[in-house]
């Protein structure tokens, strides 16, 4: 569905088509109004589409949208959609975009769901959809489980008990046990002379830009609607068959 509807001059036909039912020389008229000149074959390719997915329907002659399509022709008014991605794909960018959409997420955590995940990754942010999650605090503190027999001055003793299990990293270390980041550092480099702590480069993340989270919602919202048409759909092939 999001393949046929990437497409400008199939766009216009089911907003033409939902304003009102028309054959095929009319929509030819209406194009040209608009600036698209097709003959009534390639206006007909055009359709093909958007009558298998269920956006538009032809009743003798005329086609029309159906109720699926007048909602999805709405959804895409008031978005402005962009040409950003990928005219004909298996939607992996799409894809990427909504797994993004609730919290930022590695390389390794998107390569789950996602096939060709560099080259969708390096689209997606040539487009500036995602961007590469800054952050000065990609190393954290963790407690090695080493038994330790000896003495720590209760700076230290604090430090140590406040690295959580899934580890810290040294700001919001600071922050916890309330000394400044400097002394904390300094800290941290005792207890790491005593094996009782280590370190570890946590993976960069990938998050959505401004115009990645517009994208991502619509592309959620559509799915959801998508997901909405099909229940109905068996709901009443269920019911009336």
């Amino acid at each position: 569905m999001l393949n046929a509807i990437k497409n400008a001059r199939r766009l216009e036909i089911l907003n033409i088509v939902s304003a009102s039912p028309c054959d095929t020389k009319e929509l030819q008229k209406r194009l040209r109004n608009n600036g698209y000149y097709h003959s009534c074959h390639t206006i007909s390719e055009y359709l093909e589409p958007l009558l298998k997915i269920g956006l538009v329907k032809k009743e003798g002659d005329r086609y029309m949208s159906t109720l699926y399509g007048r909602e999805i022709n709405s959804m895409l008014k008031r978005f402005n959609f962009e040409s950003a991605l990928p005219k004909h794909s298996s939607c992996y960018e799409e894809s990427v975009l909504r797994e993004l959409l609730n919290r930022p997420k590695t390389h390794e955590e998107l390569a789950k769901s996602v096939s060709s995940l560099s080259r969708v990754v390096r689209r997606l942010r040539e487009e500036r959809l995602i961007t590469k999650k800054k952050s000065v605090d990609h190393v954290f503190y963790f407690q090695t489980k080493r038994k330790f027999d000896g003495k720590l001055s209760p700076t230290e003793r604090r430090v140590l008990d406040a690295i959580v299990e899934a580890g810290v990293s040294a700001r919001s270390l600071s922050k916890r046990v309330g000394i400044t980041l400097r002394r904390t550092y300094k800290y941290l480099h005792r207890l790491r002379e005593k094996q009782l702590v280590f370190t570890k480069n946590m993976p960069q993340t990938y998050e959505l830009t401004k115009l990645g989270k517009k994208v991502a919602i619509f592309l959620d919202d559509l799915t959801k609607s998508v997901s909405t048409a099909s229940n109905f759909s068996a709901l009443n092939r269920r019911n009336y068959p």
